[in-house]
């Protein structure tokens, strides 16, 4: 059997699995390897949605029909068709879903992470900082140390203004 290292905690696995998130804010900020994708949900044609709808008309599609019949040693063996069946009108709904490889152990700590967030036990407040900054899609307060330190952190080679602590006369 085939064995490829997960991609979240290097560890070798035989199989992989996907986590996803449905979002509407960029999950590649938090997670650069995430892979973007889109699903599409049905939804009816009277309401307002936020987000990209496309009206299909009515028509028809292939149906796959599975049959299990013997064959002449008497081994059951499956048959498969196509048949044309109708479609009625409908409206989809495009949505950005995120997912990202791994093995099973870490989708289970994903799923255990997603409880106890559910539960309201990885809640954070803004801080008490003085500067408000922007990050993983929320408020939050830094010091001014922290800002300038990411400040210069992102453009190493950006002059630093001297600040001066004598009012003018």
């Amino acid at each position: 059997m085939k064995t490829e290292e997960c991609p979240v905690c290097g560890r070798e696995m035989e199989d992989q699995r996907h986590v996803g998130v449905e979002c509407f804010y960029d999950v590649n900020e938090a997670v650069p390897s995430a892979k973007k994708g889109t699903i599409f949900q049905e939804v009816d044609g009277k309401s307002v949605y936020w987000g990209v709808t496309q009206r299909y008309r009515k028509g028809t599609r292939d149906k796959w029909i599975a049959k299990d019949l013997p064959n002449k040693n008497g081994i059951k063996q499956t048959s498969m068709k196509t048949k044309q069946v109708p479609i009625k009108p409908i409206r989809l709904l495009e949505k950005s879903i995120y997912t990202v490889a791994c093995c099973k152990a870490c989708r289970a700590d994903f799923l255990a992470m997603m409880g106890r967030w559910a539960r309201g036990e990885l809640v954070t407040d803004e801080g008490e900082g003085e500067v408000l900054v922007r990050e993983l899609g929320t408020n939050k307060r830094i010091s001014r140390e922290e800002w300038e330190a990411r400040r210069v952190a992102k453009s190493p080679d950006v002059q630093q203004p001297q600040i001066s602590e004598s009012v003018p006369k």
